[in-house]
């Protein structure tokens, strides 16, 4: 993991952006040949889920949805999950 990298993750990143006023918060998930990822919204999923599924989705590579989620739900209380969630390093304020 280089210095740059805040997430924890290479690839994974927490996004902001204001919407209406209101700061919005989504983790992202990108790799070479897909920049623009895939994002997953904190508000919508939790900060726990969306940081998850984006690291499901970086190492997968895969921006279907439902694919992400079925590996979530499988990894769902697994030593494995917990594993990926010791490796975020950020929070949303």
């Amino acid at each position: 993991m280089t210095q740059r990298n805040s997430s924890g993750i290479v690839g994974v990143q927490l996004k902001h952006s204001k919407r209406r006023g209101h700061d919005h918060y989504a983790w992202q998930a990108s790799w070479p040949g897909k920049p623009g990822g895939i994002c997953w919204g904190i508000t919508k999923y939790g900060n726990e889920r969306a940081f998850a599924c984006a690291a499901i989705a970086r190492k997968m590579e895969t921006i279907d949805r439902r694919v992400i989620e079925k590996k979530y739900l499988r990894l769902k209380g697994t030593p494995a999950l917990r594993a990926i969630l010791r490796r975020r390093k950020l929070s949303p304020p």
